[in-house]
């Protein structure tokens, strides 16, 4: 139930779209990263099954390595192409690029497994939902940004989803 009323917020937020090609296309590339995504969580639970079972550092290490190996040549060939020019970028913008890898991705990645091993793929899956109304918020508080009743109710219902996730655990 609760992962019906999540999918219906998101589905609500996404028809709030002026559906053009360009975010219809974004909405399918989401859509095709979700898949993948859900794969990805559910063979960690899987293969893991317990934390003591795993070396975090390890771990995240591979999947780093991984990612170096098989997205670097992406990378090459956007460049060639001249489709996404890469360039150094200067030693500020350096700075906030190792700030935001340390703590946005190694401490967020490292608590999104430990809640994935300590609940479910669900519960973590759903958790990071939640970003969809805690960012609203955020846009309403610092840029006076205004949303359609679609879109809030989108949000609503994302929200309640968790709840509704999280109960159903407490039940159990």
């Amino acid at each position: 139930l609760s992962i019906i009323i999540t999918i219906l917020g998101v589905v609500l937020i996404a028809l709030t779209d002026s559906g053009d090609d360009t975010e219809l296309a974004g909405d399918f590339v989401g859509l095709l990263s979700a898949v993948f995504y859900g794969l990805y969580v559910t063979l960690l639970k899987v293969k893991i099954k317990d934390d003591n079972r795993c070396n975090s550092a390890m771990f995240f290490g591979f999947v780093g390595v991984f990612n170096v190996l098989t997205m670097w040549p992406i990378g090459l060939i956007l460049n060639y192409t001249g489709y996404e020019i890469f360039r150094m970028p200067d030693a500020k913008t350096m700075g906030i690029l190792v700030f935001n890898a340390l703590i946005g991705t190694v401490l967020s990645d490292y608590l999104w497994m430990l809640s994935v091993l300590w609940t479910s793929p669900v519960v973590a899956t759903l958790g990071l939902t939640l970003t969809i109304p805690f960012s609203m918020i955020a846009d309403v508080i610092i840029h006076q940004s205004t949303f359609s009743l679609m879109y809030i109710s989108g949000s609503i219902l994302v929200l309640f989803g968790f709840v509704v996730v999280n109960l159903d655990r407490q039940i159990l």
